[in-house]
């Protein structure tokens, strides 16, 4: 007696289908690579007349309203020409290292748009530490909320949770220090 598909126990499928099956379903449950912010634009860049070098020159309204003046990086690259451009301005930088599924983050976001309003003279900057790993372990985050005042480069002061009094307090402080 002879059985259809080998080992497959009658089903019928054969080996070379069953692994184009499988590689199907594990590509439809791969994130993008693309960080979600960015997906739209991508799809309007490759639909329309679109001039890449615009963005250069220009901030996206849209975008830059949602985040206040918190600048979001999504990758080492863009983490690495803020802080070239804070040794350049010689301005203090503000980090938020959130994460997406973290509550007190959640809490503290609006927080931190509004303090990068309040003080125009730090940069702010916001860093999933799941969209960019490089850039989290290289400053050892542990926990979400983290955030990091760095000056020429190197870390000079750090919060680590929700405190919405002490980040406020912190801010004020290294404004002031920024502005003398």
């Amino acid at each position: 007696m002879h059985r259809q598909g080998g080992r497959g126990g009658g089903t019928g499928e054969t080996i070379k289908r069953r692994r184009e099956r499988q590689r199907k379903q594990h590509s439809e449950h791969q994130p993008s690579p693309i960080p979600k912010a960015y997906r739209s634009l991508l799809q309007f860049a490759t639909e329309s007349d679109f001039q890449p070098h615009s963005l250069l020159l220009t901030e996206i309204r849209g975008m830059a309203g949602d985040h206040g003046l918190v600048h979001v990086v999504d990758s080492k690259t863009s983490w690495d020409l803020k802080v070239a451009e804070s040794k350049n301005t010689h301005k203090i930088i503000v980090v938020d290292f959130t994460a997406t599924w973290c509550g007190p983050c959640r809490i503290m976001s609006p927080i931190f748009i509004e303090l990068s309003k309040k003080y125009p003279g730090l940069i702010f900057l916001k860093v999933d530490v799941d969209e960019v790993p490089d850039v989290t372990s290289t400053w050892e985050i542990r926990a979400m909320p983290t955030f990091l005042f760095i000056k020429e480069g190197k870390q000079i002061d750090k919060i680590v949770g929700a405190n919405k009094d002490e980040l406020d307090r912190k801010v004020q402080h290294y404004a002031s220090q920024s502005k003398s």
